[in-house]
């Protein structure tokens, strides 16, 4: 049971609903509700919270009947209904509740949320039992707090819980999106050096001994047809300036670049050291 609502004269036993979308009760007490996902429309039908409560209804009224003989717990459950009362009431304030077609007696049991105190009201108007005084009243409730025996939760307790669990995983995510974005500008700050470094070498060729051609390919075999990188032993692969003084140029620049910086200078080197043996 959601509520048990004691008053003067009843015992009304209230279930709640937080339903989304438009309830509609048809004149069977069929219920159900249409949601709008963007411009389309869903129609379903749901359980009907007033056959919950008369279940809810029947159980206190066992409870009650075996509280006495059999005599006596045959009268409860017959004025059971005439001090006992069912009302469902709609807690979404959006929710829009058409009964044009359910009948009188559903009508009276189902409610929104901004009609009950009225409600109340009326139903103990309507009542012709006598009013029950503040001491019964409070008995009423003490005994059915009696009968609840479940577990009571503590749900501020619950709320501080989930307040954490959210922060937490609130944090969680900021702390993902810190790394991913440090990690972002930690690559492209690479990025950024590897390709200025890149443009020194195309624009500036190193200045090798002239020798040290004839050297390396006196090392390579001749069947491989590659240059070694005399640093690394990486192959050298040949590049082409695009920028500076020397735009056009060729030379040979270690593939294994930015580890290793090792480049040669092939149209100098060459004019050097064809000069070299002329003079010879």
């Amino acid at each position: 049971m959601d509520f048990v609502i004691v008053t003067s004269k009843l015992m009304i036993l209230l279930e709640c609903n937080n339903l989304v979308g438009n309830i509609e009760i048809d004149s069977k007490g069929n219920f159900s509700r249409t949601i709008q996902y963007g411009k389309r429309y869903w129609k379903e039908g749901i359980y009907s919270p007033i056959t919950q409560n008369e279940r809810h209804m029947e159980v206190l009224k066992e409870c009650k009947s075996e509280e006495w003989n059999a005599v006596m717990g045959a009268m409860v459950r017959m004025s059971f209904s005439s001090f006992h009362k069912s009302l469902v009431v709609l807690a979404n304030e959006k929710t829009y509740l058409n009964d044009r077609y359910a009948k009188k007696e559903v009508k009276e049991q189902v409610i929104r949320a901004d009609q009950l105190i009225a409600t109340i009201r009326r139903m103990n108007a309507e009542s012709k039992l006598p009013k029950s005084t503040k001491k019964e009243m409070l008995g009423f409730g003490e005994k059915m707090l009696e009968r609840d025996t479940g577990e009571r939760k503590d749900y501020a307790a619950r709320y501080e819980e989930l307040i954490d669990l959210v922060e937490a995983e609130e944090l969680e995510v900021t702390e993902k999106e810190e790394a991913a974005v440090d990690a972002k500008t930690v690559v492209a700050e690479s990025v950024a050096g590897e390709q200025k470094v890149m443009t020194q070498i195309e624009e500036e060729p190193a200045m090798m001994n002239p020798t040290i051609l004839e050297e390396v390919q006196m090392e390579i075999p001749a069947t491989t047809g590659k240059i070694i990188c005399p640093v690394c032993g990486g192959e050298l692969v040949l590049r082409t300036a695009r920028r500076g003084a020397n735009t056009g140029k060729q030379f040979y620049g270690c593939s294994s670049f930015p580890r290793c910086r090792y480049i040669l200078n092939i149209a100098e080197n060459l004019e050097k050291s064809d000069t070299s043996h002329s003079k010879k």
